[in-house]
């Protein structure tokens, strides 16, 4: 029967229990080294891609933290090179506002004083 755990072959030869030198081949599988040109366990490369992944993780987070950074010295220096302060510009179209109407006036009077000149003249 198939389901039966007893059918699960162990060993080299059928029928000769106590030979499980297919099983310990299997056991040690992990600790063999057979990828990288035998260089390396699966273990050590399993170990090795997690590293690498964590690597370039942390990598594109320190980027983006950067990158933040950047961005929000370009936008501070945007906002102070072009930046318009209302209060600013309240204030200087309040004194450009006084300075006209001053200008105004000076004109007025002139305008009064050259009409009373020539008045006289008459």
């Amino acid at each position: 029967m198939k389901s039966d755990l007893s059918n699960i072959a162990t060993g080299l030869l059928a029928n000769r229990p106590g030979d499980n030198r297919v099983a310990l081949a299997i056991s040690k599988i992990p600790h063999q080294k057979l990828l990288n040109n035998g260089r390396a366990t699966m273990e050590e490369e399993y170990l090795k891609s997690i590293a690498d992944v964590g690597m370039a993780a942390g990598k594109a987070r320190l980027n983006q933290e950067q990158s933040q950074g950047i961005l929000a010295q370009i936008k501070a220096l945007k906002e102070r090179t072009s930046g318009v302060s209302l209060d600013e510009e309240a204030t200087n179209l309040i004194r450009f506002q006084n300075a006209y109407q001053s200008s105004a006036k000076v004109i007025k009077e002139a305008d009064e004083m050259f009409k009373t000149v020539l008045d006289l003249k008459r």
